[in-house]
């Protein structure tokens, strides 16, 4: 077993290639690990939260947010005026812009699908892949010949793995 014990280097563990077999004691120590550097970069971050550098940074990361905010604003209101310009006067360029029109195709999806399907264009009709596998999984009375049921083990690690460290 490889020792797997925190050092007070910077460096992190090095990984196990995936060949290599892993014990569980391996897993718990790993989580141990994982943990104890979880805990120590908390604490580093409380310390930084505490720094006059850390208070200017949510101060510029807030006053960037209100920023954004006002901008996105201005940015819509000047729209929409150019936009009522458009309608009162037929102009499309404005200082810093311009209007375009753009095409947009609206219609009934039902429809289109009963279209796709009458003109031979099945190909463009996408299957809700979730949905189709939540109503297969809900019933063997309704699912299609075509769907074959699959079983494949999956391993689950127990959350609590304490027992298996060694001396604690």
């Amino acid at each position: 077993m490889t020792d797997n014990t925190q050092t007070t280097t910077n460096e992190e563990p090095a990984a196990e290639p995936a060949s290599t077999p892993v014990t569980v004691q391996q897993v718990a120590q790993a989580r141990k690990v994982a943990a104890q550097h979880k805990e120590r970069a908390e604490y580093q971050e409380a310390l930084l939260q505490a720094t006059p550098a850390y208070r200017e940074l949510l101060r510029l990361q807030e006053a960037t947010q209100v920023a954004k905010t006002l901008l996105a604003e201005n940015e819509a209101a000047y729209r929409a005026q150019m936009l009522a310009a458009l309608e009162a006067t037929g102009e499309k360029k404005h200082p810093g812009g311009q209007v375009k029109t753009i095409k947009s195709y609206e219609y009934d999806e039902a429809l289109a699908v009963t279209w796709a399907l009458e003109h031979g264009h099945a190909n463009l009709l996408k299957v809700d892949a979730s949905g189709f596998k939540k109503d297969v999984a809900a019933s063997d009375r309704l699912r299609p010949d075509f769907v074959t049921v699959v079983e494949k083990p999956r391993a689950e690690l127990a959350s609590d793995l304490s027992q298996f460290l060694e001396g604690e």
